[in-house]
Parts: C-alpha cells; structure tokens; sequence
C-alpha cells in the first residue's frame, strides 16, 4: 500500500525550479509536547534531518513543488502531503504518542545533552556506514580531540578511545542507560560487545560536563549506546566482509516489525577474525543479539538479550619506542617473548559475556510516567601467558627440590553485576519536567591464578590456586533532575546526584600476600546546564558541574594511592551557528580544574591494566571548533567535515 501511495506523490512532484524557499516544521503530539530527535524526510530530494529539542527542524532550501515528507516517530512512519510555494513556509504536525523504550530513557539520562557543541551524536545510515569492520572508537574518531588505539593494529580486538587528554578509565559507558564500564576497574572493554553497533540505532559521545547517571561516574566523558529503537516493518539484513591481514566478518540478522500493531522481537548474530598487524595479536569475535517486547498505548516492557565472546592475542604492551623507524620491527609484540625457544603463540585473552536487560514503563497519567530497569551481567574468562625461570613456591608447585622453571600460568575473572534503576518523570505543565530516581547495583568479582603447566618432567601442584581473592562493591544513588522552560526560547536544566559505595577486597593475592580492603565512599555531584535559543540560526549553551568518584581496583591492589579520591570543576561555553546553503558551525570552549586526578603512570600491571600517580591542581581549558559543508541534493551532494581542537594542560604536583 505505501508504494502505491509514494508512486503517486511522486507523479505529484513538480521538476525543480528556480523558485526557492525555506521549510521549517514543528512535530508535537496531541498534548503540543515536541518530538526530539526524530528522523524527517523529504523523500523525492533524499533529504534528511531531525528534530531539536522543541520538536522542530529546518529544511533551508527547499525548490518549489508538492513533495511527500516521511516521518519516522519511533511508533512507525507517518507520511504528509507537502506544497511548498516560493517563499519561506512553517508547518505545524501533530502526531499520536505511546510510552516507547528509548524514547523516555534517552530523555532520562541524557536530558538533550546531545543538542550540545560538547556533543557528538551518530545514528541511522550514518552509523552503520562507519562502524563497517572497525570496533566503537573508530566511529567517534571523526569526534573534536578525538584519538583511538588498537593492540593490533588494525581496529579488531582490543581497541581504545581518549579525548581532552582523558585516559579511557575516566570515560563511562552506558548501553541504553545501564552502566556498562566495569565497576572494578573503571575501564570499558569494547571487545567483549562485539558488532553491537549492527544492532544500534545511535551512538552519543559526550565531552565534559555529562548529566549525572548511575554506577562507575564519568569524569570528563561518556558515551551511550542506543538499541532500543523499535522497527516497525519486518526487515533482515547481511553483510560479509574481507580485509587486510586476513580480516573477515560475517553479520547478519532479522526484525518483526510491529506485529498486531504491538509485538516486536529482533535478532542479530555475527563473527569476525583477525589475524592483526601486530605479531600473534589474531583474534576471533563472536556476538549475538535477541530482543522482543511490547508496546502499549499506556505502558511497555523490554527485554535484550547481548553475548559476546572474544579470544584475543595479547599484544598490550604497544611498541618499544626504537623500533617505530624500523621497518623489520613496527610489527614486534613482546608478549611470549620470555620463552627461550621461540615466542609462545598462546599469551591470549579468553573471555565471556552475558547481559540480560528488562525495561518497563507506564504512563500512570498525562503527567507523570513511571519508568524501570534491571539489568544482570555474568563474565567469565582468563588471560594466560608464558613465564620463564620463576620462583615455584610462591605458585603452589613442589618439583621435588628444584627451585625455578618456566611455567604458564592463567589468571581467571569470574564477575556478576546486578543494577536496577526506577525513576518517574513527572511534566506538571509545559515548563516544567521533575525526575526523581534511585539506583541499586551490587558487583561480585572473583579473581584467582592457576598453573596451566611447568615445563619440567615431574612436578605436583600443592593448590589448585596460587592465588584468590573476591571483590564485592555496592552502589547506591538518589538523583533528582529539573527540566525549567522560563521562556519559549530559554531552557534551564538542574542535575543532582548523591552517591554512596561500599567496596570490600578480601583474599589472597600473589606471592601468598593477604588482601583487605575496604572502603566506604559518598559523593555529591550538582550540575547546571543553560541553553538559550536565538533564532533558527543560532542558539547558545552553557553548563557547570562538580564530580567526584572513588579509587578503584588496581588503586588499591597494585598502586598503593592511599585511597585518595578525585575532584573536578568543569566550566563550559559553547554556540552553534547555522547559515545559508546548509553550512553549520559550533564552537565550545571549556576550562576543567581537578583538585585531585588519577593520572597515568606510564606503566602496565601485569595484566595490561594501566597504573596511575596522584596529581593535584591539574589545570585543563581548551576550544573545540567543528565546520559542517552540505552543499547539493541526494546523491548529488557535496558534504564536508573539518573539526579544529586547542588544549592546555598544567599540573601542580604529585601528591606522596
């Protein structure tokens, strides 16, 4: 039926004239609430926008003509007859709203962040024509300031991301609200989601100042990935790709569309290989993805399901800086290298992971929706590596009086997470929005080493352990946020959230070493974020915020920072500008006091984890400056990106 009806606009499409205009649409619902970053499409010129934060978007040069604009508002798409005369027109659509997955959890823990300079945001075609083969980090790279890293070498495997000089242990990252950066450790492993984004619909990073969310803070960053759109139409997709250095994937999978106008399940699976371009870095990822649910007109419930699997060659240790220049030696990996006869070709990373995801929302009244989620999270893996000429005692081993041997040993992590969040989003008139919350999650990490084998003819293993020790880390929060519209042009966001955790190492850890450790830790973050619409062309925003956050794991085990805790003030500034033939230009300007920070160290811990000093009064401000060119229509378009970055670090010391 809808091609029939889109040939037949499409014979009402009038040949392009010199007769142009400007088209600026407000997309509300029956209640004049604004739908916010929804797609919008003309659909004979191939254009493509979405909608701000009041629900409007702007089509700057539109030809004279009848067109049909498609209108994807995450229940379906919406189609409307357009004439559009020779001069500047406004057009007012209003459309029915449900109670949808993302759509209330994007408003919850983003609050529109997105619309900002400090922001960067890719959905749709976009993302999935970038992410390709190539892990998560390498889709922000285009990002202001933005720099990715990959062990092997070539974007497969292990991989990174940093920006504003931020090491990946200060970036969070959510996956549809839930906290996905470790609670141990701080940091995010993208290995262990692999081709998620086949299965996305948008991808958020954010600089700076990020509204308050729950589980491991962010401290200067963070980045949101979105699965949780609904496809309304049944559609499969597959994709088969070959590379350098061996480089294989497969990726395929299958959505219902919106079965008895309520129903929805998806599937997605996938496999990629790599050998890698460092020495012995192959890896071999595999993911699957289920998700099904329910959509009401008063309430919905979710539930996703996402596996990844990854078997990984170690090759963390980077490249010795006299080898860059050597061609015969760029591709060296010091992992296995203690093996006398030869590099062993088994230091790999082998680990698994499992999240099960439920959310549920109920509008309970015109006002006021009441929305959950819980999430559980098991991973269970070991890295293992070659160990020349060691001490046999403190492993555990008797070899009936010799004292040293080359051995390989595995170090295990076993971990469970649970974290549940319910919030109520309470919009008691059009100017004011209120979001109460509170958060639970609870991490339980088992950690323990074993001995694979010794490289002698006779030995016995006096414990099956050499080593064990189990975290566990509590996590409590209660936020409230403040959505103020003083003015039709003005909107005044308040964010406020109070921490408490409590973290307990108890064990063995190497060399036969008790471990205790606890902490108990609160923290209070308040944040503001201003923005002030001028006209269509030109808007302003401004935030401030505290942030505070704990030691954690490799602090306590390995660094020795005498628990000392981290600080930051954060000031931002920022403008976007739009002009004429579609050029866009945003600029922020940002200045970040840390009292206290854990800065890297420039050593590893002996499973790749980076060590850290403690600095204090560290001084950061710099600009960030993005240019965005679209000239043309369709495939006839010309399209350019150029982002500029200035930075200035100071630090006052190092505390003892």
């Amino acid at each position: 039926m809808r091609l029939y009806w889109f040939i037949a606009f499409s014979c009402l499409y009038f040949a392009e004239s010199t007769s142009q205009g400007k088209l600026i649409l407000q997309i509300d619902d029956m209640d004049n609430a604004p739908f916010q970053n929804i797609e919008v499409e003309i659909v004979q010129l191939q254009l493509k926008v979405f909608t701000d934060l009041k629900g409007q978007c702007i089509f700057p040069i539109i030809p004279k003509g009848v067109y049909a604009v498609a209108i994807d508002y995450l229940y379906g798409i919406e189609y409307r007859t357009l004439y559009m005369p020779m001069s500047d027109t406004s057009i007012h659509v209003q459309l029915e709203r449900r109670v949808a997955f993302d759509e209330i959890l994007i408003r919850s823990y983003q609050m529109g962040i997105t619309a900002f300079p400090n922001a960067s945001d890719l959905g749709g075609e976009i993302l999935q024509e970038l992410h390709k083969s190539k892990d998560i980090p390498y889709v922000l790279a285009g990002s202001p300031g933005v720099l990715v890293s990959s062990d092997a070498g070539n974007g497969v495997g292990y991989t990174g991301i940093r920006f504003r000089g931020l090491d990946p242990s200060h970036i969070q990252l959510t996956i549809n609200g839930i906290p996905f950066t470790d609670a141990e450790s701080s940091l995010s492993y993208f290995v262990d989601i692999p081709d998620i984004l086949s299965n996305s619909e948008r991808i958020s990073l954010i600089r700076g100042n990020v509204p308050n969310r729950p589980g491991t803070p962010s401290f200067g960053g963070a980045m949101d990935i979105q699965t949780n759109h609904l496809r309304f139409t049944p559609g499969a997709r597959a994709e088969l790709q070959y590379g350098s250095f061996n480089t294989f994937k497969f990726s395929a999978g299958a959505h219902s569309g919106l079965l008895e106008n309520k129903y929805y399940f998806e599937v997605g699976l996938s496999q990629m290989k790599s050998d890698g371009y460092i020495e012995r870095s192959a890896s071999k990822l595999n993911s699957f993805y289920f998700a099904a649910g329910i959509v009401n007109k008063k309430n919905s419930f979710r539930l996703n399901y996402i596996h990844g699997s990854e078997k990984t060659g170690q090759a963390w240790f980077g490249l010795p800086v006299q080898y860059e220049f050597v061609d015969s030696l760029r591709r060296f990996n010091a992992a296995g290298m203690e093996r006398q006869t030869g590099p062993y070709d088994n230091e790999i990373d082998d680990y698994k992971q499992d999240h099960l995801q439920f959310f549920y929302q109920q509008q309970c009244a015109d006002f006021l929706t009441w929305s959950n989620t819980l999430n559980y999270t098991h991973g269970n893996g070991f890295y293992e590596n070659y160990k020349a000429e060691v001490d046999l005692l403190p492993y555990e081993i008797n070899a009936y009086g010799i004292q040293k041997a080359d051995i390989i040993r595995q170090k295990w992590l076993s971990n469970h997470y649970l974290f549940l969040r319910s919030e109520l989003l309470i919009n008691p008139s059009k100017s004011f929005e209120f979001r109460p919350e509170i958060s639970l999650s609870s991490y339980d990490g088992n950690h323990f080493g074993r001995v694979k084998d010794v490289i002698l003819d006779s030995f016995e293993k006096i414990k099956n352990f050499y080593y064990q020790n189990e975290g566990t880390k509590l996590d409590g929060s209660l936020g409230f946020k403040l959505l103020w519209k003083p003015g039709s042009n003005w909107d005044v966001n308040v964010d406020i959230l109070y921490r408490q955790v409590k973290h307990e190492i108890i064990g063995i850890k190497e060399f036969n070493l008790p471990l205790q450790y606890e902490l108990h830790f609160k923290s209070f973050t308040p944040k503001l974020f201003v923005s002030k619409y001028f006209s269509e062309n030109g808007s302003l925003f401004s935030s401030i915020g505290y942030m505070q956050r704990e030691p954690f794991r490799e602090d306590i085990v390995v660094g020795d920072l005498n628990n000392t805790s981290e600080e930051l003030i954060d000031f931002e500034l920022g403008m976007h500008l739009n002009g004429k033939k579609n050029i866009k230009a945003s600029l922020n300007a940002y200045y970040m006091y840390y009292p206290s920070l854990r800065g890297l160290s420039g050593e590893l811990s002996d499973v790749g984890e980076p060590l850290f000093i403690n600095l204090r009064k560290v001084s950061n401000w710099g600009l960030e400056w993005t240019l965005n060119l679209d000239f043309g229509r369709g495939d006839r378009s010309f399209k350019f990106k150029c982002t500029f970055i200035f930075q200035n670090t100071k630090v006052g010391g190092i505390f003892p």
